[in-house]
Order: C-alpha cells, then structure tokens, then sequence
C-alpha cells in the first residue's frame, strides 16, 4: 500500500507544494507536474501497476492519459487524478488536499446560489453553533474548543457523501445543545469542503424555489432549527424540498426531537391534519439521532482534547451532558432559578410559560410587563423600584460565559422589539412546569398584548386549560378583525353557554363565522320558521339547510317552491335538482311538462318512464327525436335481450339504437359489423355516429383513419370531435397538434372536462410552458393540472399569482396549500377579500377541530351541492 504521506526519498516530492492554494487549472497542473517531478510517464504507469492492491474500483493509467492530464485544456476526471496521485506515491491522507484541489478546478466555473460561501468558509456561530461559554481567566482562546468526535459520526458523514451522488436531504434529530449543529458542520465541512453553502431565510421558503431555475451544482442548502423553517410566514414545503432533492442539492438540517415526534404523529380522526405536508417532507430525510449525553466512548476521545479548560470543566461536571455545559446550558437554568431579585424571575418565567402556552413570536416588553405581576406576592408589587422592568429585562438578557441568554432580545438597529426564550431553557421549562396553570394576569396580558399570528394557539391552549373567558376573548378579538374561522370558535363556545342572542347578535352584524354556527344550530333545533327568514334574506347557509330540513320532513312542495326561486335566479344547481328531487318522487308528469316545455336534460324523465313500463310513450319520444328517449330505450332493449327490436330501430334511422347496438357487437368481437353500422349513419350525416366510429377505430389501432374523420369534423366546428382529435393527437405523441386544435377552440376548449388528456399528458410530461400557454388561454383541464403540478413542484410564487383569479383552480390549490401548512393568517385574510375557497377550507378546518358529529347540513348532499354560485358559497373546481 502507497504510504499515508511521501517523504523526500519519495521519487517525485515536491516539499514545496501546497495544493491548498490551488484555484485554477493551470496552477493544478504545475502542480501535478511539480509532484511527479521526474519520473516519467512510463515510471508512472509501472509505479501504479506495482501497487499491492487499492480499495474500490482498479485504477488504470496510460501515457496519453497523463499527457491529458498535464498538458490538455479540459479538467481531468476524478479516478484519473485519483490513479495520478497514487503512482506518485501518495497515500489516501496525502491526497485529500490534492482531490480538494480538483474539486475547486471542477467547481469552478459553477453557478454561485445567491450569497453563498465555499462550505470550508462557512462561520459555525452564524450557522447555528452555539457560542461556548469562556473560563474567567482563559487568554486567546478560539471561538470554539475542538470538536470531540462523536460515535455517530461515521454514518453522518457516509450519509452525507451519499447525498452529495445525486442529492438527498440528511436531518439530525435530537434535543436542544445536544451538539446537533456543530456535528453536521463538521461533517458538511469535512465531505464537501468545496461545495457552496447557502443559509436561507427561516421565515420565507420563496428564496429556495429558485435554486431550481438557476441550475446550481454542488450546493447544500444549510437548515438548522428546521422547525423554524416549518412554521415560518412562507414555510418550507415538502414539494420544495423533493425539488431541490431532484436538482442534485444537499440538504442538512436539525430538528429538535419533540418537534420531530409532533409532526409525524398519526392524524387525529376529526381533527385538522397541520402536519401532512411536514410528515412527506420529514419521509424525505434520512435521519441520524443525537442522543442527549456523550456515550463512554466519546467521553474517552474528549480527554484527549482536555488541555481545553473548557472541555476539561465540562468533563469534570457529572450532572449535566458536555455539550451542554459548553453552551452554558446548566448556567441557565441556574440564571432562572436563582435570580437576584422576585422581579427577574417572574420575568424569564412569564416569557417561558407564554411561550409554552404556544407563542411563537417574540414577546413585546408590554407584554412582559404585564404578566409579571402574576408570579408576585402583594407585598413584591408594592415594593418594585420606578426601574424594575428595564433592571429584569436586562438580567434576563445577559449573556452567561459569552455564550447565551436566558431571553434574547430581537429586532432593528437600535431598537429591541421583543424577546424569545432560550431553547434549551424552554424544554427544560416544558418539561418541569408541564402541569403547572399560568397565572391569570398572564392570561389577561396574552388577551391584551399577543402578536394576531399566535390568536389560534394561544386560543385553543386556553380551551385546553379550562380557561374558556380568556379563549373567548382572543378569539373574539381576531373574530372582529374579519377572522372567519376564530369567529366559527367564538361561536362554539357561546353555544356552549347558551349565549344563544349574543351569538344571533354577531351573525347578524356579519360575522360569517357565527352566522355558520348559527344556521347550523337552527337545523339542528328544526327551527325552520328562522331558517326560511335567513334564506330569503340571501343566506345561502341557511337556504341550503331549509331545503333539506324541508325535504326530511316531507315538505317537497315547499321545497320545491325555494329550490325554484334559487333557479330562477339563475342557479343551475337547483335547476338540477329540481329534476332530482321530481325523479325521486316519481313526478312523472310534471318531468314531462318539462320536456314539453324546452327542457333539453330529459334523463330523469326517460328513467321513468321505463320503471313504469310506459314503453310506447318512451318510443314515441325516441321517434319524435328526444336522444335521452332513444339511448334509453335502446340500453333497455339490450337488457331485455330484444336485439332483433334493437336492430330494427337501427335499420329505421334510430341513432341510438344504432350506437347502442354497434357497442354491444364491439364487445361481442363482432368490430368488424360494428364499424360497418357506424360508417352508414356517419355517411349520412351523423357526427356523433362518426365520433363514435373514430372511437372504435382509433381503439383497434386505426389512429390515421380516426384522425381523418375527426379532423374534418373538427373544422366545421363540431363540438364532440375536436376534443377527441386533440386527445388522440396528444396519446399518441403529437402533444403540438393537439394543442393547436385547442387553441383553435374558443377559451382553448373552456371547462370541458373530456379534453383533459391533453393536460393529462403535458402535467405527466412536466410541460409547464405547454399548460401555462392552455391555462392561460382558458382551458380549464389544463388550468387545474397546471395548479396541482405547481402545488406538486413547490412554484409557490405562481401559484399565488395565479390565485388571485376568482374560483380558478389555484386559488383552490393555493388555498388548500395553506390549510395543510396551518397558515390560517394568511388563509383568513383571502376569505376576508372573498375567496370562497379560502372560505370554504376555514370552515372545513373548524369542523376537523371540533371533531362535531354530522349535522344537519351533513345530509344535504342528496339533495343540494355543498356549494352554490351565489356570494360565498362557492365549490371548489373538478
């Protein structure tokens, strides 16, 4: 085996070298040629043949191939340098700042993300690692003492190298200043010292869904505290993530592990499922545990480094992990435990119980301020100096050994705007006062003082505790600012004090969240006489509960009277069930004054006419022209095994005694008969026949026949050809034509849904361009594939640009996007502009937390949509 480092005996050493400095590739091969010195290019080749043996792939070199690599004008391939090296004699140790060098040559040229830095570079402080603490007396120490290596680090950084093949996601888990940070660092900085580092925002995941466009190389995307990362205004997605996965990144987080276990515990029946989104995302990465305290192993390796006082300290400390007392962990809980004055601990208390009670954004000093009192005796009030905030808040921002506080104060220059607890300390306070109720003047502070984003949390924490004034208060605070979904909660709690009028009151006044538990009470109480008022008033909530209220109890007439006067104002749902609602009360006569009087949907009317056996009237319909008659009657003599009165009908003109017939040859075998059915209707002028006779044909292989006869019929205009033919078009490779005859259709084809091939394809194929041309000309199939490939794809700018179209297809996925992520600010503020999705999804989440019963509103699907075209209750698109 070649030696781990030439010595100057070592034919070809150059003691000068230092392939650190590396940058070009000229200067790396002066190098190389520098290190062969002068050995010859057969020397070489014999050189490396003399190796006893190599791990991993045989190493081959021929003269052309050192001629190439000294001498040529393209960078060298790896395993080249690699066999290179080895015929110089360097061993494996040796050559790493050598394979460093090439790696910068290689990556040289690449794409810089952003303001990213090489990894090598990178500032493990401003990457997450915790600051250590500094011992008084201690002179010219460094930032950070040496790293101890850890048993896990082997598969980290295995598992990190792997990533770096084709890309992958590496995500640490374990508790607060366990090491998590610093051991990815370590690793990331030792596999891929070359690759660019870029450190997004927490707060906004947009900056990321650009990587892709850029096409950058070789870059690993920093996400320490990657729960900051899942609950930031913008969150970090998992269509993002599988995104950047496929580009070839490497992404590597942390993740505390009570984090890690809320999000991927099984959803609760009933219940609102935040975390879906974050479970894919979570199913992305490979995971390595950090457990809390150093093994015996790695206590063993950090004596070695113990000339550090710090690690020396830290060692010589039994009651807490290493790594934990390097980041002065224990010396907070000490600063909090054991605070100078009753001010300062009631202080760092407050902030720790607010913000285990589910604040998330930083603490206002007003709120601060306020809760305090709570953990303080009559007599400490009493006797609390004109300074004592400012003299608490500055003890609970003191940085302990220069490494942390116990609250970190935030903001813009000059001017601190809130503060947030120390993670370490606020597991420790999870775990210690778990079971602990928070003073009310902390709740009082919460109502008053909390920042609108935390209004849920902070809600539904009160609710849990038993403290339903002040979760009606919060919620009641963001119901007045137009919040639907805080004001549907609002409204379950004053039901369940019987509030009933204050509730009424609210509906009324226009809040839509308690108007929907409103109207929902009353369907449950059967009070129709409301209902009915409600619904004439222009409740589309309540209209559709009255119907079904009226049509459970029998009430058809009524029900039908208040389904017509919505039809009338041109709502084409009510028109249908209208029709419905006449089929299943077997009102055959008045399904047939409809059909005397223009109506073209003449199903309902055909279906009964069989049940009843009025066959020669069906007929009569049939011949008269009625095509529901005929293709009834005609699927009924198939089931009755009357072919030959079948073939007759056929033989006479009948359309659709011919089209059912020529079906049930094809499935019979019989194609060839079948197909001679269909050419005589379509010769005599029957484009549904020859629509039909294109079907089969392109079924059996005859694609150019199919396209003949469709593209015809698809000039004159005919509606039923123009989608096949693009449909076809588009399976059978010709993805352009197809798009040109819907383009050539006005809206390109609008919202029928059988052309939705076409987009099939083009969403299969990832033709973004493609769909945005349909969409954007107005095909509804694309649109939608177009909405949901974006969601898939993480595009999440586009997806809310193009949401901003009323009812479009992304409006629907943008806001079923937000409902997933929890994002109910932002998802609120839609349905305030009167996005009826939005809305829709706001009141799904309420029902999903409540975890109610069916009510009545629940069987109104018989009878009703779930939604209406009419102001707010809008469906969501097919």
């Amino acid at each position: 085996m070649a030696p781990d480092s030439p010595s100057p005996n070592t034919p070809g050493w150059a003691g000068s070298l230092d392939p650190e400095q590396i940058e070009t590739l000229s200067e790396l091969k002066a190098g190389l040629n520098a290190l062969r010195g002068a050995l010859s290019y057969n020397a070489l080749v014999k050189a490396l043949k003399s190796q006893p043996g190599h791990e991993g792939p045989r190493l081959t070199l021929a003269p052309s191939t050192i001629t190439n690599l000294l001498t040529g004008n393209s960078i060298p391939r790896q395993e080249t340098v690699v066999a290179f090296l080895t015929a110089c004699g360097l061993g494996r140790r040796a050559q790493v700042p050598w394979l460093r060098a090439w790696e910068r040559v290689e990556s040289g040229d690449l794409r810089r993300p952003g303001n990213a830095a090489r990894v090598r570079e990178g500032r493990p402080l401003l990457l997450g690692v915790h600051p250590s603490i500094q011992v008084d007396d201690e002179q010219n120490t460094t930032d950070l003492p040496a790293y101890v290596p850890r048993d896990f680090d082997e598969g980290l950084r295995t598992a990190v190298t792997t990533a770096s093949r084709h890309g992958g996601f590496v995500l640490l888990i374990g508790d607060s200043s366990v090491g998590k940070t610093r051991s990815l660092f370590e690793a990331v900085r030792t596999q891929l010292p070359e690759w660019w580092l870029l450190h997004p925002d927490a707060a906004d995941a947009t900056g990321l869904q650009a990587l892709e466009a850029q096409q950058v190389r070789r870059t690993v995307v920093w996400l320490n505290e990657l729960q900051d990362h899942l609950d930031g205004p913008v969150p970090l997605t998992a269509a993002i993530t599988r995104r950047l996965i496929e580009a070839g990144l490497v992404l590597v987080g942390t993740l505390w592990s009570d984090e890690y276990t809320s999000r991927i515990a099984a959803r609760v029946p009933g219940r609102p499922d935040l975390h879906a989104d974050a479970r894919q995302l979570l199913d992305l990465a490979h995971l390595v545990r950090v457990p809390t305290s150093f093994t015996p192993a790695e206590r063993c390796r950090a004596e070695a480094f113990s000339e550090d006082r710090r690690i020396r300290l830290a060692l010589d400390t039994s009651d807490v992990g290493l790594t934990q007392f390097l980041a002065a962990a224990p010396q907070l809980e000490t600063w909090w435990a054991q605070a100078p004055n009753p001010y300062a601990k009631a202080l760092i208390t407050a902030a720790l119980d607010t913000r285990r009670m589910g604040a998330r954004v930083p603490l206002s000093s007003e709120l601060l301020a306020a809760a305090v009192p709570g953990y303080l005796t009559p007599t400490e009030q009493a006797r609390a100096g004109q300074h004592w905030l400012e003299e608490a808040l500055e003890y609970a921002t003191t940085l302990l050994h220069g490494a942390a506080s116990t609250l970190r104060p935030t903001g813009t220059m000059g001017r601190t705007t809130g503060y947030t607890v120390a993670d370490y300390l606020h597991q420790q306070a999870n775990r210690a006062r778990h079971a602990v109720p928070v003073p009310e003047a902390v709740w009082r502070a919460i109502v008053d003082h909390h920042h609108p984003r935390d209004t849920q949390p902070l809600a539904g924490s009160a609710r849990a505790w038993g403290e339903h004034r002040y979760a009606e208060a919060l919620y009641r605070r963001a119901a007045d600012r137009g919040d639907i979904y805080a004001g549907m909660q609002l409204g379950k709690l004053l039901l369940a004090a019987g509030r009933i009028e204050e509730l009424r009151t609210r509906a009324d006044a226009g809040d839509r969240g308690a108007n929907s538990e409103l109207v929902n009470l009353l369907a449950r109480e059967g009070n129709l006489a409301e209902l009915r008022t409600r619904s004439h008033a222009g409740d589309p909530v309540a209209a559709r509960l009255f119907v079904a209220q009226l049509l459970q109890r029998g009430c058809v007439e009524e029900a039908l009277s208040h389904l017509q006067r919505w039809a009338d104002a041109g709502d084409a749902a009510a028109a249908r069930y209208i029709r419905k609602v006449l089929a299943e009360q077997d009102r055959l006569q008045e399904l047939s004054t409809l059909a005397d009087d223009g109506d073209v949907n003449t199903s309902a009317l055909a279906e009964l006419l069989i049940k009843y056996g009025r066959l020669e009237e069906l007929r009569t319909r049939a011949d008269s022209g009625d095509r529901y008659a005929a293709y009834t009657l005609a699927r009924f003599l198939v089931q009755q095994g009357e072919v030959d009165e079948l073939r007759s009908r056929a033989d006479a003109g009948d359309s659709g005694a011919g089209s059912v017939l020529a079906g049930l040859l094809a499935r019979q075998g019989e194609v060839g008969e079948a197909l001679a059915i269909l050419r005589g209707f379509a010769n005599a002028g029957d484009r549904d026949a020859a629509c039909q006779l294109a079907d089969l044909l392109a079924e059996h292989g005859d694609v150019d026949e199919a396209t003949a006869i469709l593209r015809p019929l698809t000039d004159s205009g005919f509606h039923g050809a123009w989608y096949r033919l693009a449909n076809l078009l588009a399976e059978h490779g010709d993805v352009n034509g197809a798009m040109a005859v819907l383009l050539a259709q006005p809206y390109a084809g609008g919202s029928v849904l059988n052309a939705s091939r076409v987009a099939d394809v083009l969403a299969r194929e990832g033709r973004l361009d493609d769909l945005r041309t349909l969409a954007d000309a107005g095909n509804q199939p694309a649109a939608s594939a177009l909405a949901v490939l974006l969601a898939k794809l993480g595009h999440i700018d586009e997806l809310r640009d193009r949401a901003g179209v009323a009812h479009s297809h992304a409006a629907w996925q943008y806001n079923a996007l937000l409902a997933r992520s929890g994002l109910l600010e932002e998802l609120q503020a839609r349905a305030n502009a009167g996005d009826s999705a939005a809305e829709w999804h706001l009141t799904a989440l309420a029902r999903q937390s409540e975890n109610v019963e069916d009510d009545a509103s629940d069987h109104t699907e018989t009878f009703l949509p779930l939604w209406r075209d009419l102001g707010g209750d809008h469906p969501p698109p097919p």
